[in-house]
């Protein structure tokens, strides 16, 4: 049984939807689905704060390449440093992230749900 937070949310991390930067290939959303992950991308355009509303009210933990403004908000973050975020590193984008799944899988309650998790350790 998936642990929950406030408001009966899962706090496992393979059941929370991943919200796509914009500042990110949209070719790693489609290779995070093909994985078996539930992504989402935001419309250009949205501002921060929208995203930040999203991702608390949805659980959902936020994949980008700024992380300065989403850090510190009472959300996860996953940060993609700028020598991740070009197309021709999706791939070693999604490993990261399986990466991360897997210690998540292993260690139940590893990353707190506020947690910024650079993917550059993974």
């Amino acid at each position: 049984m998936a642990q929950r937070g406030l408001g009966g949310k899962s706090l496992k991390f393979s059941e929370r939807e991943l919200i796509i930067d914009e500042n990110l290939s949209p070719s790693l959303v489609t290779k995070l689905q093909e994985a078996g992950y539930n992504v989402k991308m935001l419309n250009k355009g949205t501002l921060d704060p929208e995203i930040i509303k999203y991702a608390k009210d949805n659980n959902a933990i936020v994949v980008t390449n700024n992380i300065k403004d989403f850090k510190n908000q009472g959300i996860t973050t996953m940060e993609v440093k700028a020598s991740l975020a070009t197309r021709e590193s999706v791939d070693t984008v999604v490993n990261k992230i399986n990466n991360v799944n897997g210690i998540e899988k292993e260690y139940p309650n590893y990353f707190s749900p506020e947690a910024n998790i650079p993917l550059t350790d993974y």
